[in-house]
């Protein structure tokens, strides 16, 4: 009898599980056709085919981070990124940026890692900012998970540009370009993202050799002159067990034009 009991009682906690796991779908964000197929989609259709409220925002923020993510690449392959700033607009050649303080506190041997302050600028009666992060493993990274955060007080995001360079384990000249994931924030204050160092695509090895993330800023205190830019800016490791690592950081203070 306490047997027929068990076997019954697992049966439903079996279905009730199997339910559970089927509720939500999972999201891959790296499906780049299916995003933009699932972007066109009302929020109400989303619910209804069992994309949770997250995956949801993710999805309806997608296309607008994946044009974003396209004009980097594009501006990589052509090697004209550092030629723009805030807004895209052509930055003049005399226009230079000049640090308080601009330190690297810590820095990982295998790793090149430098954040910029490309552009200072106003953007109607706002100061803006563009700051570009970049990096590029000199061998394998250390671990399969990784983030890139970013501090810069008084600041709000306007716009977010992310390539992450993944090479076939097998084939140095076989390139792909991901972009970052992001989490459904305004990244008031502050930018994080983090993503793997090794990726299956179309069933070959990919391994992550380099990125660069382009953060387009807007004061969100109004008035004449720049509002006090300071960034500290980190590139840690998640690993499986065990708290995260910070490879290196760099800390800014006060950027500011040259007069």
């Amino acid at each position: 009898m306490m047997r027929k009991i068990f076997i019954i009682l697992f049966g439903i906690s079996f279905i009730i599980l199997l339910f559970w796991l089927n509720l939500e779908k999972e999201l891959d964000y790296d499906d780049y056709e299916n995003m933009e197929l699932l972007s066109t989609k009302s929020k109400s259709q989303l619910e209804n085919e069992g994309y949770s409220k997250v995956d949801i925002e993710k999805i309806k923020e997608f296309d607008k981070n994946y044009q974003n993510h396209l004009s980097l690449v594009n501006m990589i392959e052509n090697n004209t990124v550092k030629h723009y700033g805030y807004n895209n607009r052509i930055i003049e050649e005399h226009r230079k940026i000049i640090y308080e303080k601009n330190d690297f506190t810590k820095q990982h041997n295998h790793l090149m890692f430098n954040t910029i302050v490309m552009d200072l600028a106003r953007d109607e009666e706002r100061d803006a900012a563009r700051i570009i992060i970049e990096f590029e493993w000199n061998n394998k990274p250390s671990s399969n998970r990784h983030a890139i955060n970013v501090t810069y007080n008084n600041f709000i995001m306007k716009n977010i540009y992310t390539a992450l360079k993944y090479v076939d384990s097998k084939d140095q000249n076989d390139i792909v370009y991901k972009m970052a994931e992001l989490e459904p924030v305004n990244f008031l204050d502050g930018f994080y993202t983090d993503f793997d160092s090794r990726k299956r695509i179309d069933g070959k090895n990919y391994v992550l050799t380099a990125g660069i993330i382009v953060l387009d800023v807007r004061s969100y205190i109004v008035g004449k002159g720049i509002a006090p830019l300071s960034i500290t800016s980190r590139y840690v490791t998640k690993p499986l067990i065990g708290s995260q690592e910070i490879l290196s950081e760099q800390v800014i203070v006060n950027a500011g034009n040259e007069i």
